[in-house]
């Protein structure tokens, strides 16, 4: 809607342009009505596929700057879940390191324990 103004603009400058040159040649008041008519039917014309060309060009960049935040949008994300996997893996191994120490001091304290016993029985 903001580039239509452009359109209307074309028209009226080719009206007003010949609206002058049939002036300056003196030409008659019908003469001129219709070089008029038909010249701003023309420039409408001219106008509107202007207006749409401008258009079609506006919306292809503005696609293509969809699409390359898409991709950005795309890339962070794939990085984001990298880091969370990475430090997922590296919590889940210290979480196992904690549970192998745990497991390896628990069965200690059990032979510990056995050999106390062992020792008191003899």
């Amino acid at each position: 809607m903001k580039d239509k103004p452009l359109a209307i603009f074309i028209t009226l400058l080719g009206g007003a342009v010949s609206c002058i040159c049939c002036i300056l040649k003196g030409t008659g008041l019908l003469w001129t009505l219709l070089i008029t008519l038909i010249t701003l039917l023309a420039f409408m014309i001219i106008g509107l596929i202007v207006n749409t060309l401008i258009t079609e060009v506006k919306n292809e960049l503005f696609e293509k700057e969809k699409e390359e935040i898409r991709k950005a949008d795309a890339e962070r994300r794939e990085r984001e879940l990298q880091e969370l996997e990475a430090a997922e893996n590296g919590g889940a191994s210290k979480k196992e390191e904690q549970q192998n120490s745990d497991n390896t001091d628990s069965t200690e304290n059990t032979e510990n324990t056995d050999n106390t016993t062992n020792e008191e029985g003899v």
